[in-house]
Order: structure tokens, then sequence, then C-alpha cells
């Protein structure tokens, strides 16, 4: 049985907002082999309090509230903003002279007493800002040695352009420090970057009919809580569907065959990583870290819906 804790920005349901972390968590419930210990919530998305929020409505709506769930904090000197249609971190003068950011929350702290209490067990999969891991870490700096190995959704290889509009990256880049943390202290890091999880991309209309033909009550709820983020690509984007950034990083912690591994020398800076770059890549350099590519995406797209579909609602 794999034990895992969620970091997440969720704003499934949210109008507006990204659905893809709710859709890993369901990925993960409907996952046989799979605990869910907890789910830390964190920014990105959205901000801090809108993320908790959302995330215990979902888990009330599924009948999951036995999850504990934690909110996280903003380090001091970063602030979210809504600039227009998007949002934004940027950063404000720190409330005291040394500039002190520290990450340290509630959700930090459980974070680092479940990698204690399941000393060498705990996979932690990340789909937001870093910011958790980095205050566990901060609170206790054996944190990483007792994890069982981090899974990260975030950082890009080469600028994401779709359908000729440039995306930029929302997890590493909105607190490169923490990301900067997690990729230089962690251990057993793997990294599904933007780039690589292009390959993972369905449709609406194949969306719209299994959830709905499915006759599953679970179906109806995930489709009408997540159909209003399909206006919003359309609009933005012009596509007709979704790519499964967070839903992909689910099936990859869950050891689905649908990848190649391959390990990569990174040499990563906070500088490129406040521009969600991961940095250049040469054979020794800092740190060694698995960045998959999708070898199957028809059968990984097929496992979601096989997954979000046998859940009981």
């Amino acid at each position: 049985m794999k034990k895992i804790l969620v970091d997440c920005d969720l704003t499934f349901g949210v109008p507006q907002h990204p659905m893809d972390d709710g859709l890993a968590i369901l990925y993960l419930l409907g996952e046989p082999d799979v605990e869910i210990v907890g789910i830390t919530c964190t920014f990105g998305n959205a901000d801090i309090g809108t993320t908790f929020e959302a995330t215990k409505k979902m888990m009330r709506d599924i009948g999951r509230s036995d999850i504990p769930v934690f909110a996280g904090a903003m380090p001091a000197g970063l602030e979210y903003r809504r600039s227009g249609q998007r949002y934004e971190v940027t950063e404000i003068e720190a409330p005291d002279r040394e500039g002190n950011r520290s990450r340290i929350s509630d959700a930090a702290l459980f974070m680092a007493e479940e990698a204690r209490r399941l000393d060498g067990e705990l996979l932690i999969l990340a789909l937001g800002a870093q910011t958790n891991l980095a205050g566990a870490w901060e609170s206790d700096h054996d944190f990483f040695d007792h994890l069982a190995g981090v899974t990260c959704m975030g950082c890009i290889t080469e600028p994401l352009i779709l359908n000729g509009t440039v995306l930029g990256e929302l997890n590493f880049s909105v607190d490169p420090e923490a990301g900067y943390t997690v990729l230089t202290k962690g251990r057993n890091v793997t990294l599904l970057t933007g780039n690589h999880c292009l390959p993972s991309y369905t449709k609406h209309e194949t969306y719209e009919n299994r959830l709905l033909r499915s006759g599953r009550p679970v179906g109806k709820y995930i489709y009408d809580r997540t159909s209003d983020w399909f206006r919003e690509k359309v609009l933005r984007f012009g596509l007709d569907g979704f790519y499964n950034w967070d839903e992909a990083a689910a099936a990859r912690i869950c050891g689905k065959p649908y990848f190649s591994d391959q390990k990569l020398w990174f040499t990563p800076s906070v500088e490129d990583l406040r521009r969600g770059f991961i940095g250049g890549t040469s054979s020794g350099n800092e740190v060694c870290i698995n960045t998959p590519v999708i070898t199957d995406p028809a059968g990984l797209e097929d496992s979601y819906f096989q997954n979000w579909l046998c859940l009981d609602m």
C-alpha cells in the first residue's frame, strides 16, 4: 500500500480556475493500493484561502472528510494579486529588516510529522508551489531523508506555447527559493515538466461522453464541477480539450506503466526557477532528477477514466 501525501493548489469547482489538482486526487482515490494520508494546501492556481476551502469542500462532497486537510502559508515578502484575468505572485517589502521568509505552517509541520511517523514509506505528490515542502525542511532538516520520494508537477525545459499563446509556469516560479530547496535538498525527486506532459491531452468530447454516459454519479459530479474550465480554455487558448498536467503526475507516482524514466543532471538556480525553467543539463553537475516522458498517452488517458469512475458517491 503506497502512502501518499498530496500537496496542492486545488481549485476544483472554482469558476474559471484549473481543475486538475482535484482530478489528480480523485485519481489517487480510485487506486486500490494507495492511501492518501493527508492533503496540504499551497498557492499557485489561487491564494491559500481559496485552495483550502475548495479542498475541504471537494472532500466533503465525495464523502472523504476523514482525510485531514491543512493550510499552508505565504512566505513573508510575497503577495498574491489578481492582474486582469490572471493571478500572479509579486514581491513586496518584507515585514522585518532581515527579510525573514519563514515557510513553516500547519501544513509544513504536518508534512514533517508524517514523514517521521512513516519513516521511509511516505511519498509526496507536489502539485503547486513548493512552499510547504520547504517549510517542512525548515522545521526539520532531516525531512527529505525520511521520505520515500517526491514527485512534482512543474517547471519547463523550453517555452510552453499553447496554440500560439505562451503559458506561464505557476508552480516553481511563484516561490523559486522553495523550489530550489526541493530540487537541491530532496532525494528521489521525480519531475513531470510542463513540456513532458503535453502528450496527455483529453478532448472535451471524450471527457463529456465518458463521464456522462457512464451512468455513474461520480461522472456527473466531475463533469458538472469542471465544465466551466473548458469555456476558459476555449476563450484563452482556443483548445478543444485540456492537458492532464497533475493527473499525469498522479499516475506516475502510482507506478503506472505509461512512462519511460529518464534521469538527468540539472543545475537549478533560483533565477531560472523564477521563470519556471529547470536549468541546463550536463552530466555530473549538481542534482540528478528523474524527468519521465509519456510513452502511452492512450493508455494513460484510459486509466484516468477507469480510476475516476470507480469511485462511489
